[in-house]
């Protein structure tokens, strides 16, 4: 997966009335593991940034070591389309995406106090 990763951050929580934010733009890739559940509905996820990757302050399992303590699973809402919404803690991850024979789009948003990251993703799939 590859593409924008945007941090739109505030100095404080809670956000001070009427300021600016700082907002920061870079070019993320990393790769992550898909699993269609035994439902065909259910989609499990691991290594996905702002979800269980990522800078441990900026996801929404910040002490996962391991994918396996902090499962992100999302639903299929069409024949290739799906939906994450998870929440830990106060922080939130969510995101849509689109999985098709070989491309995989992925629109997220990870949210926390003060932060704001918004992912808009692209990459390759590849079936084991």
């Amino acid at each position: 997966m590859g593409g924008e990763k945007r941090t739109t951050s505030y100095s404080d929580w809670p956000i001070p009335e009427g300021e600016v934010p700082e907002v920061e733009t870079e070019r993320v890739e990393f790769s992550i593991h898909l699993k269609v559940q035994d439902d065909r509905e259910t989609i499990r996820f691991a290594g996905l940034h702002g979800a269980d990757a990522g800078e441990m302050e900026n996801r929404v399992y910040p002490d996962c070591m391991n994918s396996e303590d902090c499962t992100i699973m999302g639903q299929s809402t069409g024949t290739e389309s799906f939906e994450i919404d998870i929440e830990n803690n106060g922080r939130t991850y969510t995101a849509t995406g689109n999985a098709r024979s070989t491309d995989f789009q992925l629109n997220g948003q990870y949210q926390y106090q003060n932060i704001t990251i918004d992912y808009d993703l692209e990459g390759h799939k590849y079936i084991e």
